[in-house]
């Protein structure tokens, strides 16, 4: 390794079938038939002489590189055994003779009784060197070194450790998953104005329950728009009292079952915004799921949606038309926003495209109603996706000519909030 990104090619290494070492028994017979161009990872005894004994010299020669023949010599083997004996190592049936000095440059803990070394074990990365006969110390015994000619050894290369432990890194925490918030049942409602209703006060709920004239009727006798505007979710302690809002009437055919969407006034009113359409089990829909937009009529409808939010947040220039209506604005130019059931990402450069699992929603919905907004780019498209419950109705929305609408007006999927969970404390 020469640094954190760079390697040093050294050569092939050959390992046992299953990628393992091999024993030192089961090298090539011949170093001078492995080639010097090719390593072994090998695991075995490493030992060797621990005796500096005096080499004959050769005339006019400067030996260079590892040395064989005399001096310290060092063996590896199949097993622990000794080699040493007195002043000879003896190189072992099962091993094969390696470089002087090989024991204490390479055994792990070297350590030597009189003139021999302990055998230790490791494993090796080794490879077979030419060296000719006046670089093995001009020793004359036949035995080792014939004169006048290159003779092949191996060598051991390096030790290999085991890689350094690692201490692992504490496991992610893994990310919740998300789960819909369905709407509140009357025991949520209950539990849940009953701790601080003040710091909820302006809240849009959706709540699944049955809406009844108060008991007895003679209560709301007498007021000043009679029983008729003032309904009660049954079943509430204390009575919570549910008044039709500016624009939508309460339901006109009581008692009524089912989720509806209202305000939170008080710790004992809600404001009626409009019934809810749900799932069949009261969850969630998806976009996808949503009815071909239309012009609503009679008691303004809702949709509880759950889906995956995003936007484009480059603002393109709209044409400097008088716009039919007031409010949110939608397609063609403006920052503009989907609303899908994948977390399919709509923008792609400079262009933005509903998705197929999805919906058109009001230019800035993403930045209104995404529970953490965040941009890849700022002016340059693209937003991050984020999963959450809406609650969306139709809306007349103004569009000026362009990609997206291509007449003035018209009704238009909006966003009308987002559902959240309902605190801690008033789950049941």
């Amino acid at each position: 390794m020469v640094d954190a990104r760079t390697l040093d090619f050294e050569g092939i290494v050959t390992t046992s079938g299953l990628g393992g070492p091999i024993m030192p028994s089961q090298l090539p017979a011949s170093a001078a038939k492995s080639g010097t161009d090719q390593f072994w990872l090998v695991s075995g005894w490493i030992a060797g002489l621990e005796a500096d004994l005096p080499c004959p010299a050769a005339p006019d020669q400067n030996p260079t590189g590892p040395q064989y023949g005399c001096g310290r010599n060092a063996s590896l083997s199949d097993t622990g055994s000794q080699p040493v004996s007195g002043f000879e190592l003896t190189i072992p049936k099962d091993g094969v003779r390696v470089q002087n000095d090989a024991y204490d440059d390479f055994a792990a803990n070297p350590e030597a009784t009189g003139t021999a070394a302990l055998p230790e074990q490791a494993e090796f990365l080794v490879r077979a060197i030419a060296v000719h006969a006046a670089a093995v110390n001009s020793c004359p015994s036949a035995d080792y070194c014939p004169f006048n000619q290159v003779q092949y050894y191996w060598a051991v290369f390096a030790r290999i450790d085991p890689w350094p432990v690692v201490p692992s890194a504490p496991s992610p925490t893994p990310a919740p998953s998300f789960e819909p918030v369905l709407p509140l049942t009357v025991e949520h409602l209950t539990a849940a104005l009953g701790t601080a209703p003040q710091t909820l006060t302006g809240r849009e709920l959706v709540i699944t329950g049955e809406l009844v004239y108060p008991t007895p009727v003679a209560s709301c006798v007498g007021t000043v728009s009679g029983c008729h505007d003032r309904v009660v979710i049954l079943g509430s302690q204390p009575a919570v009292a549910v008044v039709p809002s500016a624009s939508t009437k309460l339901p006109s055919s009581l008692p009524f079952r089912g989720t509806f969407a209202a305000t939170l006034i008080d710790a004992t009113t809600l404001q009626f915004e409009g019934v809810v359409t749900t799932a069949a089990d009261g969850s969630p829909i998806l976009p996808t799921q949503l009815p071909p937009t239309w012009n609503a009529t009679g008691t303004h409808p809702y949709w509880l949606v759950q889906g995956w939010i995003a936007g484009y947040d480059v603002a393109v220039p709209c044409q400097p038309v008088p716009s039919p209506s007031a409010g949110p604005q939608y397609y063609g130019c403006g920052v503009t926003s989907s609303l899908g059931d994948t977390a399919a990402q709509p923008v792609s450069g400079t262009t933005f495209n509903v998705p197929k699992d999805g919906v058109q929603v009001q230019d800035r919905a993403y930045d209104d109603f995404a529970p953490s907004p965040l941009h890849l780019l700022i002016g340059q498209g693209g937003t991050v996706p984020e999963l959450a419950t809406f609650l969306v109705d139709q809306n007349l929305g103004a569009c000026p000519p362009g990609i997206f609408c291509t007449a003035f007006g018209g009704y238009h999927w909006h966003i009308v909030t987002r559902i959240d969970p309902w605190p801690d404390a008033a789950q049941p």
